[in-house]
């Protein structure tokens, strides 16, 4: 009983340690239940809906007349296949919604709910509609939620495919939760029709507007289902399929697909949470510490009384542990109101309706091995209690305050400083110690959040393609391959009218077998295009090829090593000559001359040409300009403004990498709020006496608040400066390992004065407004305090 007694009398008089680490707990218990939630909760989701579709563990999609009755035996017969599904679908190479142009392969599928039935989203995508027997009717279409803002379109728009009758106008009836290829960061979707409309499209295919394609799905035994990606090389070894189709992709890649800036923005953040729980345990330190020191009569005072170290230990134990519960509690009920948020703000890149799912055992769990860190932490600090003892208490055994200095220098020589600032310096460098604390959270708040500035800077799409080395144009031209050159020529004399070519180049992807597994490869005509590589040297042969550090990693070679590429019937050896970074198919990729690709295909021709013009915000004013100048060549030419599409293309993870930042900064100013409030308290106790002296001999409330104030302020700074240098050392790996599932494995912060100053000033302000309320404590001070004592 008395020791309840003293925890609450303790939990009233210092009930600002309470409420800070309560605040500190409930942020992170917050976070990880949110984490955890919205990570586990899409694995989940995905897999549920995977198994309610039917989605296949192989899909290939491949050209009609590529896919032979042979090639289908050849499948069925391969070791670990229990069941082959033939799809017909249609391919559009050109297809715009509310006449824009989309710039993702379109395959169009007769929707059939018994075989692969779909999660209809209701009218505001909250929730599903429980009607299994919705289909789509004539000229209607359903399509993957992904694409609402992806494209920024809704219910009742129009979504037209060019075919060589004319333009075909279908209405979107519905959006779908396709688990499959239905994710925002996929560059092939699948949309649905109604069967009827459907069989139309398959009669008036032409193979120039409208292409006639197979969608082989491909069912594996379960104990094969660990290792599809050697049956993937299997199929392809026995019958060519791979090789011979546009894209071939496991559930598992897909799945990988679907998660990946789930599981990016998890890791980001968890990181984030762990840097925020070692803040809590230095400020759990430095207040028992502290705490000790200046209740040093106190607790000597209960010792005389009769209680043990172990009771007066167990005293401080309880009262941080009863705030870490009560934070966790609070944290976790809290988090049903943010997990709904961030998965409607991930809705459109996973493509998937997650839900307001919480992971209590998973959170609970997690929160509970933090809280008996905690425990541990508290009391090896509070190991300062046995030294304690009734007889130094009485004669209020602690070290002199004055002249302890282990750095003494005098402040009455003749250094070009006022005194005050001499004051100022003599106490930071006198007792370092006691600001060691503050520093590293400083610094730690400093460099998390400059990495998070860093990674919002790269994704703006201005700076992707020097971060990442990734290739953009401002206007793409696409044109049959019979395209009069004539015609060609005109066009690039339009647009050095309106502004100055820099470069003109092609550009094209190509899924291609290497060594008897598939990746995408990069047709270029010019390597001047290309950023210089992380290792060796770009291609000048048709028998060379440069690929990705990640895709060099999967295949087990590296520069100098010869690898074998198949497309279609044809394959060629190529060397490698060097290694690169580029996002695409999450860092999987390479780049070819067109030369060398026409060592597998020796009737290739480009039917593409890319410009990059001066001015790239002329863009959208050449590219209107030229539509309307070649409007009667619409059918055979189709002009992009590639600038705006580029943009468009990273808005859905623009969006989730800003709402990412913009949490962190809160978070990191709410901890950077409570900190500078728990330690400039602290140190305005400590000082109290020191303060009463200076008022003693001259000194105002004013210049003491001014030097208290200044002290600090240059403490943060020193921790921001910490925060700064761990950064350049530090960030770059971390980031890589972070982004390595992305495709980035070899980060490169580029440093600039947003990413420095907006986060140490945003840091220093806050402390120093805390810093500047604490010390209007000042004012109550005077020498009587002195007497008093």
């Amino acid at each position: 009983m008395a020791l309840l007694t003293i925890l609450r009398s303790n939990l009233k008089s210092k009930k600002g340690n309470f409420i800070s680490i309560f605040l500190f707990v409930f942020i992170i218990a917050l976070s990880l239940t949110t984490i955890i939630s919205v990570t586990e909760g899409s694995a989940r989701r995905l897999k549920n809906a995977c198994e309610a579709s039917h989605i296949a563990d192989i899909v290939s999609f491949i050209p009609e007349d590529k896919l032979s009755s042979d090639m289908i035996q050849g499948i069925k017969a391969t070791d670990g296949i229990s069941e082959v599904e033939i799809l017909q679908s249609v391919v559009s190479s050109k297809v715009s919604i509310k006449g824009k142009s989309v710039d993702f392969s379109i395959y169009m599928t007769a929707y059939n709910p018994k075989q692969h039935s779909f999660q209809m989203l209701n009218t505001d995508l909250s929730g599903f509609i429980k009607d299994d027997s919705l289909q789509p009717k004539r000229e209607e279409v359903f399509l993957p939620v992904s694409f609402h803002n992806t494209i920024h379109c809704n219910i009742g728009d129009q979504i037209q495919i060019e075919t060589a009758e004319g333009v075909k106008n279908y209405k979107i009836a519905r959006f779908i939760e396709e688990p499959f290829v239905g994710t925002g960061v996929m560059g092939i979707k699948e949309i649905f029709l109604n069967q009827g409309e459907m069989a139309s499209l398959i009669d008036i295919t032409d193979g120039k507007k409208l292409y006639a394609n197979s969608i082989v799905n491909i069912t594996v035994d379960k104990s094969k289902l660990s290792s599809l990606s050697a049956v993937k090389k299997s199929i392809n070894v026995n019958t060519g399929l791979v090789s011979n189709s546009i894209y071939t992709i496991t559930k598992e890649e897909a799945n990988n697909y679907t998660l990946l800036f789930t599981k990016i923005i998890g890791g980001i953040l968890s990181a984030f949470a762990v840097l925020l729980f070692v803040i809590i345990l230095i400020v759990i330190g430095h207040t028992v510490s502290t705490g000790i020191e200046m209740d040093y009569i106190t607790i000597g005072i209960l010792k005389s009384q009769g209680f043990t170290s172990v009771q007066i230990r167990s005293i401080l134990l309880m009262q941080y542990l009863a705030a870490g519960v009560v934070g966790t509690i609070i944290g976790i009920v809290s988090a049903f109101v943010t997990i709904p948020y961030v998965n409607r703000i991930l809705l459109p890149v996973t493509g998937l309706l997650v839900g307001r799912d919480t992971r209590l055992l998973q959170s609970i769990g997690a929160m509970g091995f933090l809280l008996l860190l905690i425990a541990f932490y508290t009391y090896l600090k509070t190991g300062g209690i046995l030294k304690v003892s009734p007889v130094r208490a009485i004669s209020n055994g602690r070290a002199p305050i004055y002249f302890s200095n282990w750095a003494d220098f005098s402040i009455t020589k003749n250094l070009p400083l006022p005194l005050s600032i001499k004051m100022v310096l003599k106490e930071i460098a006198g007792n370092f110690k006691r600001y060691l604390s503050t520093i590293l959270i400083m610094g730690i708040l400093a460099f998390f959040t400059m990495s998070v500035t860093s990674l919002n800077q790269m994704t703006r799409s201005d700076n992707v393609d020097n971060s990442v080395g990734n290739i953009s144009s401002d206007i793409d031209i696409y044109y049959s391959k019979d395209t009069d050159t004539a015609l060609l020529d005109s066009i690039e004399t339009e647009i050095n009218q309106q502004d100055t070519i820099v470069s003109e180049f092609h550009l094209s992807n190509r899924y291609i077998t290497v060594d008897d597994m598939e990746y995408q490869g990069h047709i270029i005509d010019r390597t001047d295009i290309l950023k210089k590589p992380l290792k060796g040297r770009i291609p000048k042969y048709d028998n060379e090829i440069i690929i990705t550090e990640i895709m060099s990693k999967d295949i087990g070679k590296g520069i100098g090593d010869t690898i074998t590429l198949k497309y279609g019937n044809k394959q060629a050896d190529y060397m490698i000559v060097g290694l690169n970074q580029y996002l695409s198919d999450a860092g999987k990729n390479f780049f070819i001359l067109l030369s060398g690709m026409k060592r597998l295909d020796p009737k290739y021709k480009v039917s593409s040409t890319s410009y990059l013009i001066k001015d790239r915000n002329k863009t959208a004013e050449i590219v209107k300009y030229l539509q309307e100048e070649y409007k009667d060549q619409k059918y055979n030419l189709e002009i992009v403004d590639a600038y705006q599409q580029n943009k468009d293309g990273f808005h859905d993870i623009l969006t989730a990498v800003a709402a990412i930042t913009a949490i962190t900064y809160v978070i990191a100013i709410l901890f950077d709020a409570i900190v500078s409030f728990i330690i400039c308290q602290k140190f305005f106790l400590r000082e109290k006496r020191n303060m009463g002296i200076y008022k003693s001999v001259g000194f105002t409330s004013w210049e003491l608040r001014g030097q208290f104030i200044i002290r600090f302020i240059i403490v943060v700074l020193i921790g921001g400066g910490v925060g700064l240098i761990c950064n350049c050392i530090w960030n770059d790996g971390l980031m890589s390992l972070l982004l390595s599932g992305m495709g980035i494995s070899h980060f490169t912060t580029r440093y600039s004065a947003a990413n420095i100053l907006v986060p140490i000033l945003c840091i220093s302000c806050f402390a120093s407004l805390f810093a500047i309320i604490i010390s209007g404590k000042i004012s109550s001070v005077s020498p009587k305090n002195l007497i008093q004592e």
